[in-house]
């Protein structure tokens, strides 16, 4: 999708909600192009799960805070549950963390950097060598980006396993899941 079309609203703020409230054992890493985007969603996940609205809903409540949990700028847990969101960056460390739900929204800061031979191939590395580390059997990985590149990870990915993708086109813009997100409700 282009930029602005509310793809990380959806993605990486109301979706890890919505997924910890279905299953506050669920392990979700939102990753953007630097940490410090990473821990802007978490921060606005953590506000929205906060919210009055989210906990008449789902009975998680993190209002009264999180004596003996993690809750840090880059990760907290769901007290009382296995759970837990963590935001950061590519290039980022996950060590020692496993992703139940890996979001990666907008892995390039922009144009330039997609085009950047170099910044697509550390791309490509951090995924290989530490996102895809963290992931397990039952992993499931969303990636929602702006295709300034033939060769960006989701072109790579999709050229590399293309059986392994799901690409869902929503109008004109496309989404790519891998192991897609199924509702039993």
């Amino acid at each position: 999708m282009p930029p602005q079309h509310g793809k990380s609203e959806l993605c990486s703020r109301r979706l890890p909600a919505k997924l910890i409230g279905d299953n506050p054992n669920r392990r979700i890493a939102v990753i953007s192009y630097n940490i410090s985007f990473g821990k802007k969603f978490l921060r606005e996940i953590k506000r929205i799960i906060q919210s009055e609205e989210y906990n008449s809903l789902y009975k998680i409540n993190l209002s009264n805070g999180f004596d003996g949990y993690i809750n840090t700028s880059e990760e907290f847990e769901i007290p009382h549950h296995e759970g837990s969101i963590i935001g950061t960056g590519i290039g980022g460390g996950l060590t020692g963390r496993p992703v139940d739900i890996g979001i990666i929204d907008d892995p390039y800061k922009d144009a330039q950097d997609a085009w950047s031979e170099t910044i697509r191939k550390n791309v490509k590395d951090w995924y290989d060598t530490v996102f895809r580390t963290r992931l397990h059997n039952d992993s499931q990985q969303l990636i929602t980006l702006t295709r300034w590149h033939p060769e960006d990870l989701a072109g790579w990915l999709l050229e590399n396993e293309p059986d392994e993708w799901e690409v869902v086109i929503v109008d004109k813009y496309i989404i790519y899941f891998r192991n897609i997100i199924k509702y039993s409700n």
